[in-house]
């Protein structure tokens, strides 16, 4: 796929272009003949050779290769020739400005735009080393792990585990990774055996053998499980309820206590990234839920997708119920109606008091407690959506955030936290949905089936059209 033609990059103050280095042009793209190409200014190395790169469309000297632009889109990585931090992007946004620093995998000084950074231990990687470090296997022995999991998991004899260690890799692999199970793209740097076909994540390559006071089970140790499973019982992991197979996962110390609670890898990285006003503690967002016993506190269905949890608690809320105000005033009756999770009627007829049509005696509603007056949430709401003024439901954390539960508390309702709450809902399915066209096209070029795909695409599709039609509802009147 063709990249886009025009781009702003935040490390040159002007447009930059697409370029096409090929022999012949293509479609519509540029074709740059020049004999003396420039240097990117991300890896500096030539941007003859490239597929695509970008040039400066006012005529500067600046130039980028396309993989070296769409850097900026992993600010943060995690490196097997650093497993122990993660590596933030630094680039340079003042024009003509560039960093000299030494690259601590090759050892040659640089002076580019673009390198990535651990500032706890200083160490620095140029972005040719971040996907080119298999070009020095002479200095990758330096960088090669013992992972004690792996050659207890294989039962490796003792004399011949020095010869099971995990070496920094890039390329295709057609295993999966044995800690969380999930595919490695060969794009992405992991730690592969140097004798077998075991390979990690980096993160995955980090878990410690215990884990004390994590969030999700906080009162007992948590123990690494090499997908040892005896019994043979179909073990789900407690946060995101998925099946675990063939992957490692967290046990509580505890068993007699908790013998259910089991994370994946997966959950184990997740960090809460929530504060709500109905909870006392901080939510986690999970994208799936693979269980239909994890049920939304306020409006009594299950939370499936787009959900946050607070998993000690087993309190769950759907984004959409975030905002819903614990009372609500109607005009046409004369109590307040109180948010209640699902009511069950004595004369066995399920209505809504407002629009007369049926509703699900399981499902939440606005119940009025004098009189057993009833209506659906957006019944009760009206036209004036008094639910986007209580603003206080929630609040993003950032790293770093040092907000207190009293100051989320004390502050007043702010529709625009309630806009930037649903417009990154509705952000975050629109990349879901660009993935699965991705899929879609790159299934269709491998000759592919396209059921599945086409199947999600509608999926997709329609969860999008459906926080379209709640945005525009709720923003009608402004």
């Amino acid at each position: 796929m063709a990249p886009s033609k025009i781009i702003v990059h935040p490390c040159h103050e002007h447009p930059l272009q697409v370029v096409c280095f090929r022999k012949y042009p293509m479609d519509d793209h540029i074709w740059d003949e020049r004999e003396d190409i420039r240097k990117c200014h991300g890896c500096l190395l030539l941007l003859q050779g490239e597929t695509y790169g970008y040039c400066c469309r006012q005529g500067c000297e600046y130039g980028l290769h396309e993989k070296c632009a769409t850097l900026i889109e992993h600010p943060q990585v995690h490196h097997p020739l650093h497993p122990q931090h993660p590596l933030n992007l630094h680039f340079d946004i003042i024009p003509n400005h560039k960093t000299k620093f030494q690259c601590s995998f090759c050892r040659k000084t640089k002076e580019s735009d673009f390198y990535y950074h651990c500032s706890s231990c200083d160490f620095y990687l140029d972005i040719v080393c971040l996907t080119g470090f298999m070009s020095y296997p002479k200095l990758l022995s330096k960088y090669e792990i013992c992972h004690s999991p792996h050659v207890q998991c294989e039962g490796v004899y003792f004399p011949l585990r020095r010869n099971h260690r995990l070496s920094p890799y890039i390329g295709k692999t057609n295993h999966y990774c044995h800690g969380c199970g999930l595919e490695n793209t060969k794009d992405t740097p992991i730690f592969k055996c140097t004798a077998c076909s075991f390979c990690l994540h980096v993160q995955c390559s980090q878990v410690p053998d215990e884990t004390q006071h994590h969030h999700f089970h906080p009162q007992h140790k948590l123990i690494l499980n090499l997908n040892h499973n005896p019994s043979g019982v179909e073990l789900r992991c407690y946060g995101c309820r998925n099946r675990i197979r063939d992957s490692f996962f967290l046990q509580c110390s505890d068993s007699s206590a908790c013998p259910d609670f089991i994370l994946d890898l997966e959950c184990f990285f997740l960090k809460p990234n929530m504060i709500p006003n109905r909870h006392h503690h901080p939510l986690v967002h999970f994208e799936h839920i693979y269980h239909n016993d994890v049920i939304c506190l306020v409006c009594n269905t299950p939370c499936k997708e787009d959900s946050f949890r607070c998993v000690p608690c087993n309190y769950n809320i759907h984004p959409q119920c975030i905002p819903l105000p614990s009372i609500v005033d109607y005009d046409d009756h004369i109590h307040p109606l109180t948010l209640t999770p699902s009511f069950i009627a004595k004369d066995g007829h399920y209505y809504c008091d407002i629009c007369e049509t049926s509703r699900d005696p399981d499902h939440g509603v606005y119940l009025c407690k004098e009189c057993s007056f009833v209506a659906h949430f957006l019944c009760a709401l009206g036209n004036d959506n008094q639910f986007m003024f209580e603003a206080s439901s929630s609040q993003n954390l950032e790293d770093g955030s040092n907000i207190s539960q009293g100051e989320i508390k004390g502050r007043e309702d702010n529709s625009d936290s309630v806009k930037s709450n649903m417009f990154g809902q509705l952000r975050r399915e629109i990349e879901k949905l660009e993935k699965v066209v991705e899929g879609i096209i790159h299934n269709k070029r491998h000759g592919i089936q396209l059921t599945e795909k086409l199947k999600e695409l509608d999926e997709r599709r329609a969860n999008t059209e459906r926080i379209l039609r709640q945005v525009k509802q709720n923003f009608s009147d402004y």
